[in-house]
């Protein structure tokens, strides 16, 4: 009614043999419009999150995996892990690429999660099929409107040709 959108509840009141029904209207006009504002923007940042040509992963408190990228499905595709960011979710990080130990994880977590740190590592060397595979990666604490750590993001990008091209002017 005038562009307002109501949540009608509608009740029986008992009152003698005559039956009562009391009405009660909700106006959820601003909620309505603020769940859709929000879900457009979750969709928008979800879009580009996906056009960018870094590998993302973002980690909750227990550095599980809460959502990825493409780019990071296509750098795991390349080391022979066959996984999409829908069965990546709720995985430990830790057991996701098999060629990173679990130590180096469990120092990540105590810097990132425990210190509020970052970690840098620019050029962390991965095996393939195809030859070693080198990424550039960053792991950054994510943090609240409060500034308190929730989790983390996991940026990785691929430096394998800028490598060998530096190594080959040393040359």
């Amino acid at each position: 009614r005038g562009g307002r959108t109501y949540r009608v509840v509608v009740g029986a009141l008992t009152g003698g043999e005559s039956f009562r029904y009391g009405l009660l209207f909700n106006d959820v006009t601003l909620q309505i419009r603020f769940e859709k504002t929000q879900e457009m923007a979750r969709r928008y940042l979800e879009d580009i999150l996906n056009n960018v040509q870094l590998g993302v992963v973002v980690l909750n408190r227990e550095m599980r995996i809460t959502n990825m990228n493409r780019t990071e499905e296509a750098f795991l595709g390349r080391l022979g892990i066959w996984v999409n960011w829908i069965e990546a979710i709720g995985t430990p990080i830790s057991e996701l690429v098999p060629q990173d130990p679990k130590s180096l994880w469990k120092e990540i977590t105590g810097r990132v999660l425990g210190l509020g740190e970052s970690y840098e590592d620019p050029h962390r060397i991965y095996t393939t099929s195809e030859g070693n595979m080198i990424l550039s990666i960053e792991v950054t604490p994510l943090k609240d409107q409060h500034g308190e750590v929730i989790g983390a993001i996991k940026v990785s990008e691929d430096v394998t040709d800028r490598v060998r091209l530096e190594e080959e002017l040393q040359e």
